[in-house]
């Protein structure tokens, strides 16, 4: 709650507040009553009925030029649909081609790829490396 005050579309608390919803709409009955009070009460972030999907959606497109916001909501993407992870997959590439992408975006988009045990990874590791030769973290190993 503190970080969203900060920062709320930072993409480390895109992706934990979808967590956290998600998490609480799955559980919040096998809590204690007065627990699962005190959680609703505290977490307004995201309303419980809020569609995950849709606020990851209207997200992603905010954020559209914004390589790491981007990552994040593919990892949430994946996250709330196994059967669109392919598709997440695939996107991480694209990320590449976000004007003014860095170094580092590009690192995070490998390390999540890599998290994901994902078939793109050589891909990713391949474009990223065209698009830094000097840069030892893509070559090939």
């Amino acid at each position: 709650m503190a970080a969203s005050r900060l920062d709320p579309s930072h993409p480390r608390v895109h992706v934990q507040t979808v967590q956290l919803r998600q998490a609480l709409n799955a559980d919040l009955s096998t809590l204690e009553p007065e627990i699962a009070e005190i959680l609703t009460s505290e977490f307004t972030l995201l309303p419980a009925n809020t569609s995950l999907a849709q606020f990851n959606n209207e997200y992603m497109s905010k954020h559209k030029i914004d390589a790491r916001r981007t990552l994040a909501g593919l990892e949430v993407r994946k996250l709330l649909a196994d059967d669109l992870a392919p598709k997440a997959d695939a996107d991480v590439k694209g990320v590449l081609s976000i004007e003014g992408v860095g170094i580092e975006e590009a690192v995070d988009g490998l390390e999540l790829l890599k998290a994901w045990k994902s078939s793109e990874v050589e891909s990713f590791r391949s474009a990223a490396e065209k698009k830094w030769p000097k840069a030892t973290v893509f070559a090939a190993s």
